[in-house]
């Protein structure tokens, strides 16, 4: 149980980490008067570059995605690959379980991963968007928009 505990806070760390790393990305974006969006794409695009340098790295012998990180570096992928990278963006984990699928030779594992994953979480975000309570369409059309008279 000791272990596991370790790597929880491997884990831990990294995505703290990672996650004050995102927020200050769109913090900088936001000062500089940048759309929101784009801070996003930084976030999501930088993220699978970095899942890519990292994975090459971790697995130094062994340059294929899907093989296994060697044993001695395990406490350095929970805390990068899995806490670090996942804090920072969860698209760069999408797109190398996408990669492993097709150099693996399952495209229609990975085209439905790819669809259930994108149209599916679209989905399910309006979903959940609207069980909450949230507007859906123009902001002149709701009390609260922009054209509300005081």
């Amino acid at each position: 149980m000791v272990v596991m505990k370790a790597w929880w806070a491997w884990v831990g760390l990294g995505g703290a980490l990672g996650a004050a790393g995102r927020f200050s990305v769109g913090s900088w974006f936001t000062h500089m008067a940048l759309p929101a969006w784009s801070a996003t794409a930084f976030v999501n695009l930088s993220g699978c570059l970095l899942m890519g340098l990292w994975a090459a790295w971790v697995r130094d012998d062994d340059r294929h995605l899907h093989a296994p990180v060697p044993q001695g570096r395990a406490h350095l992928q929970a805390l990068v690959g899995t806490g670090f990278l996942g804090g920072w963006t969860t698209m760069s984990s999408f797109v190398a379980d996408l990669y492993v699928l097709l150099t693996l030779g399952t495209q229609g594992i990975a085209a439905l991963d790819a669809a259930l994953s994108i149209l599916g979480g679209f989905a399910l975000l309006g979903w959940g968007y609207s069980l909450a309570g949230g507007r859906v369409g123009p902001l002149a059309q709701t009390q609260d928009g922009p054209d509300a008279e005081d």
